[in-house]
């Protein structure tokens, strides 16, 4: 995998996020709520340590994501598991998403699996239990670009049928 882009843009400056419980419902209710919308989307979830960038918890969409199984995840940081320039970059991102606070959005043009992708990645830093923490959102751009893609050609397509080109 080799990186080819990233952009960070800083959501509202918020306070960090104060959790209370493991994994799956960090936050609570929030938590649950976010695991559950998560899995509907299909969106990547993942929680790290915030000091070293260890993953402390994914769901299965994060696991298929990265290509492996929770249990080759689990106690892993990027550096491990991915092609070093995009752990690196992806490292600066959770970096200074820790050292902003709150929340953090980034857009990530990545060569994944022998083809360029896109990837929307929010990640929030908190604390859970006294540790700092990053919660990550990864989104998968893909359908919404095949999706304006394809409003482009029905465009196309009907300019093209109103001048008589079809």
């Amino acid at each position: 995998m080799t990186a080819v882009h990233m952009n960070l843009v800083p959501m509202s400056p918020t306070e960090p996020v104060r959790a209370s419980r493991g994994t799956a419902d960090a936050a609570g209710v929030g938590g649950a709520l976010l695991w559950s919308l998560a899995q509907q989307q299909g969106w990547g979830v993942a929680v790290k340590s915030a000091v070293d960038g260890r993953y402390l918890a994914v769901n299965p969409a994060m696991a298929h994501l990265l290509g492996r199984s929770e249990a080759e995840i689990l106690g892993h940081h990027d550096g491990v598991l991915l092609d070093p320039m995009v752990a690196t970059l992806l490292r600066a991102a959770d970096q200074t998403a820790a050292a902003q606070g709150g929340a953090l959005v980034s857009d990530h043009r990545i060569q994944w699996r022998g083809e360029r992708r896109e990837f929307q990645v929010t990640r929030c830093h908190g604390v859970e239990e006294g540790q700092p923490r990053l919660w990550l959102v990864w989104q998968d751009l893909a359908p919404q670009r095949q999706r304006e893609q394809q409003l482009r050609d029905r465009k196309s397509t009907r300019l093209n049928s109103s001048h008589g080109y079809i």
